[in-house]
């Protein structure tokens, strides 16, 4: 997770903030797929933290 959030850093200082428009794209291993076919919430819930980490490392 560190080095995920290290390179993200490292794209948005180098190259994201000479750009208009930023899209982030993530993803999610098979492994935790059930839960959120049983619990769509789960997964909305999940979107909303990544979207707020993202934020938060973007403002900064």
């Amino acid at each position: 997770m560190f080095l995920i959030l290290l390179y993200a850093e490292c794209l948005a200082e180098n190259l994201l903030k000479d750009l208009l428009n930023h899209q982030f794209v993530y993803s999610i291993s098979k492994l935790p797929s059930p839960f959120f076919k049983s619990d769509k919430r789960l997964f909305g819930e999940i979107s909303r933290l990544l979207s707020s980490m993202l934020y938060e490392l973007l403002r900064s």
